[in-house]
Parts: C-alpha cells; sequence; structure tokens
C-alpha cells in the first residue's frame, strides 16, 4: 500500500529552557522526568513530536533516556564544565515506527569568584550566652533563582568555617566571633580563603528615650 505510513514521528518543536545549569543540579536534572514537564520548578526543556500522517490519527508515545559525561579536571579548571548530558528522546507511533533527537545540558562548577559574601551581623541580647549563633556561608544564585550554599556546593569544592571569639571589655559577657571561611579545591588540590565575617553577640545598644520626667516645684524638690 503505497498510501501506508512507514515513517515514524516528526519532531515538531525542540524546547530549551536552561541548557547550562550548574553542577549540583544533576541529580534534581538527570533521569527525572519532572525535568520535562513545563510548569515543574526543574523544567529544562523537551522535544516534542507528532505523527507524521496528520490523517492518520495515530498516537505517539515520547521517552527519553539520559547519559552523563564527566569531564576531567584540566577540562573543569579552563572553562568551568563538570559534565555534560546527553538526553535521547525516542518517539514511536502506533505502527511502531521510530524516531529519535536529542538534546545537550551542561554542568558548571560556579566560580569561587562570584560568592555572594556573608554580611556581618549583630545579635543584640542581654543574655550572650544564651543566643544560638547560626553557622553561616556565602551562597550563589542557581539558575533557579535559588541560594545554594558553599557547603552544599559539592562541585570538587571542600568549604570549612574556623571561628575566633574575643571578648568585648565591660559589656557584660558580650564577645565579637571572626570567622574565617576556607575552600579546598580538589581539582586545583589547594586550599583558599573565600570570605571572612564578624558576628559580634551581646548589648551593645545604649539606654532607650522612653519619655520625659515629669517636672518637679521648687517646693516638691
Amino acid at each position: 500500500d503505497l498510501a501506508a505510513d512507514r515513517r515514524g514521528p516528526i519532531a515538531t518543536d525542540t524546547i530549551t529552557v536552561h541548557d547550562t545549569l550548574e553542577c549540583h543540579l544533576i541529580d534534581e536534572i538527570m533521569n527525572n522526568a519532572a525535568s520535562t514537564r513545563a510548569g515543574e520548578k526543574y523544567y529544562v526543556g523537551e522535544v516534542r513530536f507528532a505523527d507524521n500522517c496528520a490523517d492518520c490519527g495515530c498516537t505517539v508515545s515520547r521517552t527519553f533516556n539520559d547519559q552523563l559525561f564527566y569531564q576531567d579536571c584540566d577540562t573543569t579548571l579552563a572553562t568551568g564544565l563538570m559534565a555534560e548530558l546527553l538526553r535521547t528522546w525516542t518517539a514511536i507511533d502506533c505502527n511502531g515506527y521510530r524516531t529519535y533527537a536529542e538534546q545537550r545540558f551542561y554542568f558548571v562548577r560556579p566560580s569561587l569568584d562570584t560568592l555572594h559574601k556573608v554580611e556581618d551581623i549583630t545579635y543584640q541580647t542581654c543574655t550572650p550566652e544564651q543566643q544560638v549563633v547560626i553557622t553561616r556561608y556565602p551562597y550563589w544564585i542557581d539558575v533557579f533563582g535559588d541560594r545554594i550554599y558553599l557547603n552544599q556546593m559539592d562541585c570538587d569544592y571542600a568549604a570549612t568555617i574556623a571561628s575566633q571569639q574575643f571578648p568585648v571589655c565591660g559589656s557584660g559577657g558580650s564577645y565579637k566571633e571572626e570567622s574565617y571561611v576556607r575552600v579546598f579545591d580538589w581539582c586545583r588540590g589547594a586550599a583558599v580563603y573565600v570570605d571572612t565575617f564578624v558576628t559580634k553577640v551581646g548589648d551593645f545598644a545604649g539606654p532607650v528615650f522612653t519619655g520625659n520626667a515629669r517636672q518637679l516645684s521648687s517646693t516638691q524638690v
């Protein structure tokens, strides 16, 4: 039958929302069907298909398969690229004919130079010994608008914080804490300090004006 449908589906649209992403997102994208569905948080795109015979009433099923290729440290240091994801789409029509399409996604390691630094902070309290001090790290903003803190970003970085406390004289137990953020870069085989910040804990505010006292006459004094 010369009119029979013997060709596979056709790719009608290739949508790429994000093709370059931070390396901590690999697990959110690879083999995750949600990354192919518009409206999902980690949606990065998709390939859409239709049957090549518009009048045949044939349905098209669609699947994908992911392969991840890690780069060596020389490539990462030179370009920032840590891994490349090859997503291969397979579309099959109701007659069993197949069509393939590919998408590629690139996972990069953010530069330490683009970190948002930790701001100095003061915990104003009359009981400094009871104050809980939260450990804070510098962060990046990823392609989805989320804050990713340095200690959450693996990608061949290892972060530590060393802190040293200094008492503040005459302030009833108040103290200042200096913190130093250190990163070991496994690709470089070296450590670097990327941030320093100060945390103050105690009573550093002066008395608060609460209102005028009632003025007494000379006979009342």
